[in-house]
Order: structure tokens, then C-alpha cells, then sequence
């Protein structure tokens, strides 16, 4: 149920902000029109990042330590609690662990991933290519990770999560710098 419920309001989120599913999302952009604040400051923790919301303000701290992809992943992992998290008031967490320890975490994942990657425009970017019916190589993976603003991490977890690499090759992908 979490998996449906994150793909659909990472659906409205986008046609909120106007945005086709083949489209790249700027988070900045994004987060200046939904009115909010986001920080970047470096955090000598494992800490991604931070949401602080009261009635009259969300404000994102992002730690900047972290790799542009994720910090743009961590971005729009905290969108997921300033927009829909009725409860919510603060909280500070590692993003791009994809695990089921906690319900609204892992669907802040799975928000941040529909988000930025939608299923649609990976599919057309590889089309783009001439890509769509080949086992996908590094210069794929690095390709896509480029195009959408994620870390190569966040971009094989996706690849494998629809089918187009294997587990293997996630490992693999994910470790080469």
C-alpha cells in the first residue's frame, strides 16, 4: 500500500507544480514554489537531513557534506513530510536507506523516488538513447543518475527496483567511482 500511496502524491506533487512525468524535477525550484524553506549547511553526522513544520513554516535543513544527488534526493525526501505529514512537526534522518524500519521514512523514500524518477521518464530517457531493449551498462546508469540529480546509489536502487539491472549488477554499478 505504501509503494501506491508515494507514487500517487509524488503524481500530484508534480502536476501541482506542472510538470509531465518525462520531466526533469528541480527540487530548488520546487521547493521555492511550495513555499518552502530549505537550508544547506554541513552537519558532522550520518544525518541526511532535517524537517522543522509549524502552521506557518516547513523549513528542510539538507546537510551539504553529502553528495549534490543526495542532497537533491534528501530534498525531496523531507518534501514528503512538509506536504503530507499531518502529524509531523520535526525530525532528522538518513535518506537513501530504502529499508521498512519505519513506515513514514520508507515512504518518504518511495515519495523521493517516484518523484524524481518517475518509471515514465527513465523509460524515455533510455528510449532517447536508443537504450529501451539493451541490458543497461555503467555509461547508462551514470547517464541517468546525471539527468535526474540523484546519486548513483538512488539511481540503481531504482534500476533494479524495476527490473532494468539486476541485483548484481546494482552492487557492482553502485561501488564504481
Amino acid at each position: 500500500m505504501s509503494e501506491v500511496k508515494a507514487r500517487q502524491l509524488a503524481i500530484d506533487t508534480r502536476l501541482r507544480l506542472g510538470l509531465q512525468s518525462t520531466e526533469h524535477f528541480d527540487v530548488y525550484r520546487a521547493v521555492i514554489s511550495l513555499g518552502i524553506t530549505c537550508v544547506k549547511r554541513p552537519l558532522e553526522s550520518s544525518i541526511s537531513g532535517a524537517t522543522l513544520k509549524t502552521d506557518r513554516v516547513k523549513v528542510i535543513l539538507v546537510n551539504s557534506s553529502k553528495s549534490l544527488g543526495q542532497q537533491n534526493f534528501t530534498i525531496a525526501h523531507e518534501m514528503y513530510p512538509c506536504l503530507y505529514d499531518d502529524n509531523l512537526v520535526s525530525r532528522a534522518c538518513k535518506t537513501e536507506s530504502f529499508d521498512r524500519s519505519s513506515d513514514s521514512e520508507h515512504i518518504a523514500d518511495l515519495f523521493a523516488t517516484h518523484l524524481l524518477m518517475p518509471e515514465d521518464a527513465i523509460l524515455n530517457q533510455l528510449r532517447l538513447r536508443k537504450r529501451l531493449d539493451k541490458r543497461l551498462t555503467l555509461a547508462d546508469v551514470i547517464n541517468l543518475e546525471q539527468f535526474f540529480g540523484v546519486s548513483r546509489k538512488a539511481m540503481c536502487w531504482r534500476l533494479e527496483n524495476l527490473k532494468l539491472i539486476t541485483r548484481d549488477e546494482n552492487d557492482r554499478y553502485s561501488h564504481i567511482r
